[in-house]
């Protein structure tokens, strides 16, 4: 895959999440988003899975408490 493509997906899936299509795979409104993609996302962390939609994943939240006194 083309490193650009992978931007794309990422940014596409800033605007609206991916769902699942009614014959499997995923979909971005008319567009057809593959099974691999998805799995790479949901792999680099970048993406999760929450009932039947890709969403781009929440940021780790750092509230320090590993280093407070």
């Amino acid at each position: 895959m083309a490193r650009g493509t992978r931007f794309n997906h990422l940014r596409l899936l800033e605007l609206s999440p991916f769902e699942r299509g009614p014959r499997g795979g995923w979909r971005f409104g008319a567009k057809r988003i593959s099974d691999a993609v998805v799995d790479r996302l949901v792999a680099s962390r970048r993406a999760e899975i929450r009932n039947g939609r890709v969403i781009p994943a929440r940021p780790p939240t750092t509230d320090g408490g590993a280093m407070a006194p």
